[in-house]
């Protein structure tokens, strides 16, 4: 193999498999490997069916919306699937509701009854199809018994489907009931945005709870924020929660920020509430996000049963 720069001069030559290929000096063109191409090619004709396979898988499996319960209320579901699959489940620690489940030869139905008490969970089903060469599915039914909760999950029992950045993932172990949590590394730089934007309840507060744990640089800014909208335009933010940052001032900054105490050594609990005479407007709608800047390579933070509700 010949490796030649722009002006088709030659750079190096050799085996392919002794060759190291640096890109830092420009467009680099390869001659006399015939191999190439043809790898090329296999390889997105795997990638395109591999794409075709999961769109095919993904439309085989309906979706369910949140399933928003009062205390004792029962309410049925149903999941419809290619005949001769399997479907498993399981629930978030805490679930609020009793869960019955009948699978069939093509669908997965059930009973969700809520409890006495308030609370949120997520019920995760996973279908598996009889061909092998199809991807599993992954479904999630959310269910809020006596609320609306604004962030479905916090207990990071599945993924960062609800979150939008590239810097955060969520770990299997190390949360507070040593199961998922998010964790995010050092330096911090950005904001993590809710991607959902919901419909707030009129003349309900809005409560805040979660658990940090971390190792943070003095230099950290850390805050969580609520944004509320009306018609479209902002009506207001709540900061919940802030470290290292400065006030907030303005009418349209509702309630006091609490400061925030982080340690390596154990989770520190953080609770608030906004009081529904404080909502700026009463058609709101809400997004969530977290802003983290500073910090070295050796800092972290964990945030585990991340919960905004109303």
């Amino acid at each position: 193999m010949t490796v030649r720069d722009l002006f088709g001069n030659p750079v190096c030559q050799g085996k392919a498999a002794n060759l190291t290929l640096k890109l830092n000096g420009g467009p680099r063109f390869l001659f006399g490997s015939g191999k190439l191409p043809e790898t090329a090619a296999e390889s997105r004709k795997a990638w395109m069916e591999e794409r075709r396979l999961a769109a095919e898988a993904e439309t085989a499996v309906n979706t369910l919306p949140v399933m928003e319960l009062e205390p004792n209320e029962k309410r049925s579901f149903e999941f419809t699937m290619p005949p001769g699959s399997r479907a498993i489940w399981s629930e978030t620690p805490g679930f609020p509701a009793g869960l019955q489940v009948q699978t069939g030869r093509d669908r997965v139905s059930g009973e969700i009854t809520a409890g006495n008490d308030a609370g949120a969970g997520v019920v995760k089903f996973t279908f598996r199809f009889p061909s092998e060469d199809m991807p599993e599915v992954i479904r999630w039914l959310p269910v809020d018994v006596g609320r609306r909760s604004f962030i479905r999950g916090g207990s990071f029992f599945h993924d960062l489907r609800e979150f939008c950045h590239p810097g955060v993932r969520v770990e299997a172990e190390g949360g507070v009931d040593n199961s998922g949590c998010l964790r995010l590394g050092g330096p911090f730089r950005g904001r993590i945005h809710h991607l959902e934007q919901l419909p707030m309840l009129p003349g309900r507060p809005l409560r805040f709870k979660a658990m940090l744990k971390g190792r943070l640089s003095p230099d950290v800014r850390l805050s969580f924020h609520a944004a509320m909208f009306s018609g479209g335009h902002w009506a207001g933010t709540w900061r919940i929660a802030a470290l290292g940052e400065p006030p907030l001032e303005g009418k349209k900054y509702s309630g006091t920020p609490l400061p925030l105490s982080i340690s390596p050594d154990g989770w520190h609990e953080v609770s608030a509430e906004l009081p529904a005479d404080r909502l700026p407007g009463k058609a709101l709608t809400l997004i969530f996000y977290i802003d983290v800047n500073g910090g070295e390579a050796a800092d972290w933070l964990l945030i585990d049963n991340l919960e905004l509700y109303q």
